[in-house]
């Protein structure tokens, strides 16, 4: 049985939210994605993500990579399904479902002046026959709390991040300036025709909490204060609203979007959507 709660806010800072969010709950499908541009182009980027994910896993798509400039030309019928999926294709169908995602927000953007140099990040999990499958392109990020340990089940596609990488090899001083620039990042849909999709695969555990959230989360809470609100023993819409809180409560710099997703046996959750 999976529980859900799903909330975005704009923060303490920002005029607009350019993040956009969506599931298909029932099929155990969740997105997320943070949009970036100038005027409203970021969440015209994130919708197209979000909605071009849950049109191919609701409605089956053909899907289409481009091989010279814009456009289709060529084209794969990948799935033709309505809701299900079967689990050795949920990755497959992530990883095409947000290709093709990076190929529209692309061509909107080269085609449509007010939108151009518009792009998302994205993070994606479908789960299927007990098993989470994980997608994730930009700096958005998926944690898994289990156990009482708080996991990081994706890896930024920042600057930072590759510094971080290899941080044997720099100075502390190196580093700490690094760091002013972190949100820098190296992978978004958007940025070019093709793009290329981190994926993962975990079976599921009694118990397990999975987050997944934008960088308006991460970057202004510490993990073990994300843990320490996932550990607590609350619905998960309150524990989905103390981290908006704990976030704004640090500055808010940024559009904040949380959705969490318990594999849990029990009966007795209130307030959250099977």
């Amino acid at each position: 049985m999976l529980y859900v709660a799903a909330k975005t806010d704009v923060g303490m800072l920002r005029e607009h939210n350019e993040d956009s969010l969506g599931m298909l709950a029932q099929d155990g499908l969740f997105v997320v994605a943070d949009g970036m541009g100038g005027h409203a182009s970021g969440e015209v980027a994130s919708r197209i993500a979000i909605d071009t994910v849950l049109e191919c896993f609701q409605d089956g798509i053909d899907v289409s990579e481009p091989e010279e400039g814009l456009g289709f030309a060529k084209t794969e019928v990948l799935y033709g399904g309505k809701g299900e999926v079967a689990d050795e294709g949920a990755s497959s169908m992530l990883e095409s479902s947000i290709k093709l995602a990076n190929l529209r927000i692309f061509e909107t953007g080269t085609s449509e002046q007010a939108h151009k140099g518009m792009g998302t990040t994205i993070v994606a999990m479908k789960v299927s026959q007990g098993t989470a499958h994980l997608a994730h392109v930009g700096d958005s990020r998926i944690y898994l709390y289990r156990g009482g340990d708080l996991l990081h089940m994706t890896r930024d596609h920042s600057w930072f991040a590759d510094l971080m990488a290899n941080a044997h090899e720099f100075t502390p001083q190196t580093l700490a300036y690094a760091a002013r620039y972190k949100n820098v990042i190296t992978r978004a849909l958007g940025m070019e025709a093709s793009v290329e999709v981190d994926l993962a695969q975990v079976d599921l555990e009694d118990g397990d909490v999975f987050l997944l959230c934008s960088d308006g989360l991460h970057d202004m809470i510490e993990d073990d204060e994300i843990a320490e609100v996932l550990s607590r023993d609350e619905a998960l819409d309150d524990r989905c609203a103390a981290l908006i809180r704990a976030a704004n409560n640090a500055g808010g710099d940024d559009n904040i979007s949380v959705i969490l997703v318990e594999a849990s046996s029990a009966s007795q959750l209130e307030g959250e959507e099977e």
